[in-house]
């Protein structure tokens, strides 16, 4: 009996001591892993990367090339183009999300396609494509049409680029509105903003996110 009772407990400690399957994280968790984990950090220029909180119930949601073409198609939703060692991301993003909050926006579409855009070069007089992009990447410009930003340095208006962030509001379909980068005033990415530029970047992005009516079971 006394044989038996030891077996029972020695396996009971072993079913102790194996670990239980973490669960996967969630959307939300991997962004704010994400973004957090280069707070402290330099860029490749020396340069720190501006310190990020972020909530672990923030509304970022990891899309897909097909959806994020879904909603410029025929959807409602709020897109996000960023990427995290982005100091213009990391100086809008905080104020956006608290926006976000005010509103009750419980879905942004986060997409990272940074490594799949093309790279150009003026040289002799004419514009030369130097990357190309990713046949997803020419769609969405192609999707996004006048509302994406002339790509600098082109010297023509034909030839656009999505810079970074860009933050896109779309009602059934069609973008109604769009905010890339931060405010004109804010020259340092990296600087805290003003109370004054808070307030206005809050009330713009509010105004955008009303814009779209984000606020079905799919914002």
């Amino acid at each position: 009996m006394k044989k038996f009772l030891l077996i029972g407990a020695v396996l009971l400690l072993i079913a102790g001591c194996v670990e239980k399957p973490q669960p996967e994280p969630t959307d939300a968790q991997k962004f704010k892993e994400a973004y957090e984990a280069l707070n402290g950090q330099e860029n490749s220029s020396g340069q720190p990367h501006k310190t990020l909180e972020i909530a672990e119930d923030n509304p970022m949601y990891y899309a897909t090339q097909e959806e994020i073409e879904n909603i410029l198609t025929s959807d409602t939703g709020i897109i996000f183009f960023g990427f995290p060692e982005c100091p213009w991301c990391r100086n809008t993003l905080p104020v956006f999300l608290e926006a976000c909050e005010q509103e009750i926006v419980t879905r942004v579409y986060y997409f990272n396609n940074v490594e799949e855009r093309n790279t150009m070069e003026w040289q002799d007089g004419k514009a030369v494509e130097t990357k190309q992009g990713s046949d997803g990447y020419y769609r969405l410009l192609e999707l996004m049409g006048e509302w994406t930003s002339v790509y600098d340095g082109m010297e023509d208006e034909s030839i656009r680029r999505i810079y970074f962030p860009t933050y896109v509001f779309v009602k059934d379909g069609k973008i109604v509105d769009i905010q890339v980068s931060s405010l004109d005033s804010v020259e340092d990415p990296r600087a805290d903003l003003t109370e004054q530029q808070h307030q206005e970047l809050f009330d713009l992005f509010v105004e955008k996110i009303r814009s779209a009516k984000a606020c079905d079971d799919k914002c």
